[in-house]
């Protein structure tokens, strides 16, 4: 875990490389509103704030009554602005601006709504606003040494939750019980939980991708699919990982060992140059090849991890880019049957100049209980 001291030299260095991509939108400053964009350039975890970064090296950072002693202790190097009347953030905001005479206002394009636009564009008649969509999300597709750190140790304590979950799968046992269980042991190593219960799905219910844990009775034959992560300081970890209730017969032993190669042809194209479009087109092959191609993960093959579970980049046919030193990003190719089950296997890869370090540790074979 971090303290406040260790993040202040990487959330200064975020908020000037951004002031410095502000001339690239022709704006003099941007307001940040998004959690996870707000965190990555403050420290800030509450619940509530605005961030303005202006090209001029200006800080601020508005926050209502209930978050300015939160912020003055987390968002050091800001000025901490208080917002009264209901929170009315025009008011402080168009003097502020007035003073570091802003003319141009960069906001998260992709993210505001009409209303909030309208608002300010109200608020603020004598700016002119220039939509910036993922002007933030741009610098956090890379990782920093804090970032990696804290992923890092995410994905260990994902590990041993692992290795504490396995022996509790057997006949008779509820999805949900192991869910809960999960999310139980995750906070006993001191990290959070995801919002929601995790991913525990069994038998036909496992060609849900997205199946969360219910009430139904794990059986003896079944696949059972756990799809799960802890959060350290806001960073998460995500894995996937398989279990047989009993010895898997030859179409499940088949498939599981399809997607497992799929998810090791994949890793195995990592590296910097590498676009997400090879290593995404790397993990399908296997899978068209035994004559699945109709039951093939229909997203991208995997995704950027920090702040967010799911963040820049996308490892898809479309991301045509150069993955480059320092991103990290999922592995999780899979085969989904409707009606019998589903098998889906995920690592989280560091992004290096020679290849991918796999920050997990848990062992890829099929576990049988």
């Amino acid at each position: 875990m971090s303290t406040t001291s260790e993040l202040t030299h990487y959330v200064a260095a975020r908020a000037d490389r951004l002031a410095a991509r502000l001339a690239d939108v022709g704006a003099d400053a941007i307001i940040v509103a998004s959690p996870a964009n707000r965190r990555y350039l403050t420290g800030f975890d509450g619940s509530f704030g605005f961030v303005v970064v202006a090209a001029s090296g200006a800080r601020l950072f508005f926050t209502d009554w209930r978050y300015v002693e939160q912020a003055s202790q987390q968002a050091l190097g800001y000025e901490v602005v208080r917002l009264e009347k209901n929170k009315d953030l025009w008011t402080p905001l168009r003097g502020r601006l007035g003073a570091l005479n802003v003319k141009r206002l960069a906001f998260e394009g992709h993210l505001a709504t009409h209303s909030w636009l309208q608002e300010g564009k109200a608020g603020l008649a004598d700016v002119a606003w220039v939509a910036a969509p993922r002007l933030v999300e741009g610098l956090r597709d890379v990782k920093d040494e804090f970032e990696i750190a804290r992923l890092r140790e995410a994905q260990v304590i994902a590990d041993a939750i692992w290795s504490r979950i396995v022996p509790r799968v057997a006949p008779g046992v509820t999805e949900r019980s192991l869910a809960i269980e999960m999310r139980h042991q995750i906070e006993l190593m001191g990290a959070e939980n995801y919002p929601g219960i995790p991913i525990v799905a069994s038998g036909w219910r496992a060609a849900l991708p997205h199946g969360r844990a219910t009430d139904k009775v794990i059986a003896r034959g079944e696949f059972v699919l756990f799809d799960f992560g802890a959060i350290v300081d806001g960073y998460h970890s995500d894995m996937t990982r398989m279990v047989c209730v009993g010895k898997p017969d030859a179409k499940q032993r088949e498939v599981y060992d399809i997607v497992r190669g799929c998810m090791e042809a994949g890793i195995a194209q990592m590296r910097e140059g590498v676009t997400g479009q090879a290593v995404d087109r790397a993990s399908r092959v296997p899978i068209h090849a035994a004559g699945y191609g109709q039951y093939e993960h229909g997203f991208s093959v995997g995704h950027g991890l920090g702040l967010e579970v799911h963040e820049d980049p996308f490892l898809s046919d479309a991301y045509t880019a150069p993955l480059r030193a320092g991103m990290v990003v999922t592995v999780e190719p899979g085969i989904y049957v409707p009606g019998w089950s589903g098998v889906r296997v995920e690592d989280t890869v560091l992004v290096t100049p020679t290849g991918g370090e796999v920050l997990n540790t848990s062992s890829r074979e099929l576990v049988e209980v």
